[in-house]
């Protein structure tokens, strides 16, 4: 199937990574980034009908992956966006997420096991 073409329409690589960084620009979840848009506000637009131009393709592409459960597939592109913004930062916080990566990665730092508020440990 050489030449085929994605198997949503609109759906490449380009397009999943501009729903990890394109942000709504109006409306209800103004400045949220369209990967991150709760699902029933998704469904209201494909009920009411998306909007002109690329914020509307990105909606459309974002309630498919919704509707069919496939959330999941940004989940490799948020990891490699974010170790991108860890490594190429210069900040006190991403010096602190590279020690401590380090740090686990040489077995030096105890792990700690997280607690749901009121249980007892």
């Amino acid at each position: 199937m050489e030449g085929a073409g994605p198997a949503v329409p609109g759906c490449d690589a380009r397009r999943l990574q501009l729903l990890l960084t394109r942000e709504m620009p109006f409306g209800k979840h103004r400045g949220t980034v369209i990967a991150d848009l709760p699902a029933n506000y998704l469904h209201w637009f494909a009920r009411e009908g998306f909007p002109r131009g690329e914020i509307g393709q990105l909606l459309a592409l974002m309630y498919e992956l919704d509707h069919n459960g496939l959330r999941d597939l940004l989940a490799p592109l948020r990891a490699a966006r974010c170790a991108r913004a860890v490594s190429g930062s210069r900040g006190p916080l991403s010096r602190f997420l590279r020690k401590g990566a380090e740090r686990r990665h040489a077995g030096s730092v105890r792990a700690y096991r997280l607690t749901p508020v009121g249980a007892r440990r």
